[in-house]
C-alpha cells in the first residue's frame, strides 16, 4: 500500500484530493438541498450556494495545502538532515514517508546514498590519517634517537679533541680551539634541542605533566614570554596515546604563539575530571580569523590547526579554537576518559 501512495505523482494526488472535495461537496450539497431546502420554503438559493462554495473553498485548500506539505515534506528534511551533518552529526539521515511524491524521494534516496559514502570516505580518511601519524611519530622517534646516539656522540668526540686542542703551546691555535669548542658546544645544545622537540624522552619516562612543563620552559626561555603551567587533578599517567596528543597541541599551540601572536604572556592548564582530561592554552596576542586561516596562508598555520583537529578527532576528543578574544587566542582540547 505504501509503495502505491509513493508511486502517485504529485500532481495526481492534487487532483485527487480536489476530485474528492468536489464529490464529498456535490453529495452533501444534494443532501442538504433535497432535506433541508424542501422543508424550508424561506432559505434562499444564493445564500446556500454561497455558503457551499466558501465551505468548499476553504476545505480545498485545507487539503491541497496539507497533500503539498506532505509531498515537499522531503526537502525539508533534506535541509535539517544537512544541517545535523554540518554540525558533525554524520551518522544524520533523511527517513521515508507514504505521502512522499517518488522523484522527491529519489532524490531521497540519493542524498542519504551520497551521505553513507561520505561516512566511508572519513572513516577511510581516518585510518589513513592515523596511520601517517603513526608513521610520522615513528620517524620522529628515530630521528631523535639517531641525533642522540649517532650525532651527539660525534660532536662531543670532537669536542674532546678541540679540548685537547686548548693545550697547545701556540696562542693561535688555542685561540681556534676555544672559539670551536664553543661552535661545538652550541651544536651539540641544538641537536639536543632539536631532539627534544622531535620526541622528548620525558613523555615516554615520566609522563605529560613533566614533558609539557618542560616544553614551557622551554619555550619562554627560546621566546622570552612569560607562560604560566597550572594543573589540576591528574594523579596517574594517562593512555599513551591521549598523552602524546595532548604534548603535540600544546606543543603546536605555542609554536604558533610564538611565531604569530606577538604574545606578551600565556599560559598552560592540564586538568582531569571524572571523564574527561582538559588542555587549554591562552596568550594576550592579536588573534587570528581561524575560518581565514584555515586555508593556506603561507605560514604553515593552517596546516598545524588541520593537524591538531585531526589528531584530537582521531582520540575522540574535541578540539576549541578562539582566535579573536581580543585580545589573544585560546586553544582547548577536551578527551574523555574510558573507565
Amino acid at each position: 500500500m505504501q509503495e502505491r501512495v509513493q508511486r502517485i505523482p504529485l500532481r495526481h494526488k492534487v487532483l485527487i484530493a480536489n476530485a474528492l472535495v468536489v464529490l464529498v461537496g456535490a453529495i452533501f450539497g444534494t443532501w442538504i438541498t433535497a432535506n433541508v431546502v424542501s422543508h424550508n420554503e424561506g432559505i434562499r438559493m444564493v445564500a446556500l450556494a454561497a455558503g457551499f462554495a466558501l465551505i468548499g473553498t476553504v476545505i480545498s485548500v485545507h487539503i491541497n495545502l496539507r497533500v503539498i506539505r506532505a509531498a515537499l515534506k522531503p526537502l525539508e528534511d533534506i535541509v535539517a538532515t544537512a544541517e545535523r551533518v554540518r554540525n558533525g552529526d554524520y551518522s544524520a539521515r533523511t527517513g521515508a514517508d507514504p505521502m512522499r511524491d517518488r522523484e522527491l524521494e529519489q532524490i531521497v534516496e540519493s542524498f542519504n546514498s551520497a551521505l553513507d559514502q561520505v561516512e566511508i570516505d572519513r572513516s577511510q580518511i581516518k585510518v589513513l590519517v592515523n596511520s601517517v601519524i603513526a608513521a610520522q611519530e615513528d620517524e620522529r622517534k628515530r630521528i631523535a634517537r639517531e641525533l642522540h646516539d649517532d650525532t651527539s656522540q660525534v660532536l662531543f668526540a670532537q669536542l674532546l679533541r678541540v679540548s685537547a686542542m686548548k693545550l697547545s703551546d701556540n696562542p693561535e691555535i688555542r685561540e681556534m680551539a676555544e672559539s670551536l669548542e664553543m661552535m661545538f658546544a652550541e651544536s651539540m645544545e641544538a641537536v639536543r634541542r632539536l631532539g627534544h622537540e622531535l620526541r622528548p624522552p620525558s613523555l615516554d619516562d615520566l609522563g605529560l605533566l613533566e614533558a609539557t612543563g618542560a616544553l614551557v620552559q622551554r619555550m619562554s626561555e627560546r621566546s622570552g614570554i612569560e607562560i604560566a603551567y597550572v594543573t589540576s587533578g591528574v594523579r596517574e599517567r594517562l593512555d599513551p596515546a591521549v598523552e602524546l596528543v595532548l604534548y603535540r597541541v600544546a606543543q603546536e599551540a605555542l609554536t604558533n604563539m610564538w611565531k604569530h601572536a606577538k604574545a606578551t604572556r600565556a599560559s598552560v592548564s592540564i586538568r582531569r575530571t571524572d571523564h574527561q582530561v582538559e588542555l587549554a592554552v591562552d596568550d594576550n596576542g592579536r588573534g587570528f580569523d581561524i575560518n581565514s586561516e584555515n586555508a593556506s596562508d603561507g605560514k604553515g598555520l593552517g596546516l598545524g590547526l588541520f593537524g591538531m583537529q585531526e589528531r584530537v578527532e582521531l582520540v575522540g576528543g574535541n578540539l576549541e579554537i578562539i582566535g579573536n578574544r581580543n585580545p589573544g587566542t585560546r586553544v582547548r582540547a577536551s578527551i574523555p576518559l574510558n573507565e
